[in-house]
């Protein structure tokens, strides 16, 4: 099968390219930046051009749409609304055209959990990229999988984050780890490639929960930071060493319907965190 990463110079794109080659996919990628690796399938090119897009098709069997401006670019103010939409709205209509035209039939989309967030142009334009990808799987039989992964930004990312720690904390309070997101994908190529769905699975990509639901209820009922205490104690003056607020509770998202759909099983969480804090100097 071969596919196209839109935005493919990305971390995500980065990510999968050594699992799609694993895996015996071919691949493209499409992107304004040059990757890493994978240079020798770079095709440069814009989604707001919609004919650089559609030579970008030719011949692909499935696209995993990964180019979009982010919460960061926001946050940070370094896009503007109307970028925006031209990215997130745009460039995403001229995909599904030019898959179309391309006759293209099968798509995984990387939108984000923040389309619940009312407030925000980030998430606004990723709610239209979501109901524009509805729209094609309805009136064109596009086969279509969403998933809405939580900030995943690597910690390697330097123009995002200093160094781990500055990541640990962004962790903590609620993220997910890029080899689940590329894990994610990998098992929705395999659903697509099988052919097994008509419909068109909306599906979250976080961590497992770090507590219970009676637990977050109950959050440091019994004083700041004691929730956090009583599963990973001997971790507290860790914790503060470094200055992560353990006494922020966690927020998760759920993941069942991602678990049955893909069998998607989350490999890095809270643990795994914490043991590699606790190996830094």
């Amino acid at each position: 099968m071969k596919t196209l990463l839109t935005g493919g110079s990305g971390d995500l794109g980065q990510t999968l390219i050594p699992l799609l080659t694993a895996s015996s996919h071919t691949y493209r990628i499409f992107d304004i930046l040059e990757p890493s690796i994978g240079t020798e399938y770079h095709r440069q090119g814009s989604l707001l051009d919609i004919s650089q897009t559609e030579d970008a098709l030719v011949g692909c069997d499935l696209v995993i749409h990964i180019a979009a401006w982010h919460g960061i670019h926001e946050t940070r103010g370094l896009k503007t609304p109307q970028e925006f939409w031209d990215l997130n709205v745009n460039g995403t209509y001229n995909l599904l055209q030019g898959c179309m035209n391309q006759q293209v039939t099968k798509l995984i989309h990387i939108s984000s959990s923040s389309i619940t967030k009312l407030s925000g142009y980030y998430g606004f334009t990723k709610r239209l990229s979501e109901d524009a990808m509805k729209h094609f799987h309805q009136e064109h039989d596009l086969q279509t999988v969403t998933l809405r992964p939580r900030a995943f930004i690597p910690p390697w990312n330097e123009d995002v984050y200093t160094d781990f720690i500055e990541w640990a904390k962004r962790f903590w309070s609620g993220a997910v780890h890029i080899d689940d997101v590329a894990q994610a994908v990998m098992l929705s190529i395999e659903l697509l490639s099988n052919d097994v769905t008509k419909q068109h699975p909306i599906l979250n990509v976080d961590r497992e929960p770090d507590y219970s639901n009676e637990e977050l209820s109950n959050w440091d009922a019994d004083g700041p930071g004691t929730s956090f205490q009583k599963h990973y104690g001997k971790y507290s003056e860790m914790m503060s060493r470094f200055e992560i607020d353990t006494s922020v509770k966690p927020v998760s998202n759920d993941i069942q319907e991602t678990k049955k759909v893909l069998g998607y099983q989350p490999q890095y969480g809270l643990p795994d965190l914490l043991k590699e804090l606790s190996n830094l100097p």
